[in-house]
């Protein structure tokens, strides 16, 4: 696997990882007092979605065809990776939603 340069890219990316470290961090916590996870969830959709789409673009495309097999696999695995955390993100999304909602019809009927 080639090295990027320039590096800026890679601590730009660094960057970003530790800022969603930081969402995920606070979320929950906002769970351990009754705060709704619904944009911590909607963070991760985002970042994970985006980053599974994006690979799997330059995967179909060759991006990375020249690179070592082991190099090659662990692209693809993560790829399926990150696009499993976006579907089991978008199940708890719903999930956590309907529950929600029932929550405030019961709240509404009392």
């Amino acid at each position: 696997m080639p090295a990027p340069e320039p590096l800026v890219f890679v601590r730009l990316l660094g960057a970003a990882y530790l800022a969603l470290l930081v969402g995920y961090y606070l979320g929950m916590r906002g769970l351990e007092t009754g705060e709704s996870p619904a944009p911590v969830i909607d963070m991760g959709i985002t970042s994970n979605g985006l980053a599974g789409l994006l690979l799997l673009y330059f995967g179909a495309t060759g991006a990375w065809s020249a690179w070592g097999g082991a190099a090659q696999v662990f692209m693809w695995v993560s790829m399926l990776g990150a696009l499993a955390i976006t579907w089991r993100l978008l199940g708890f999304r719903r999930r956590w939603i309907s529950q929600s909602t029932s929550r405030e019809n019961d709240l509404n009927l009392n």
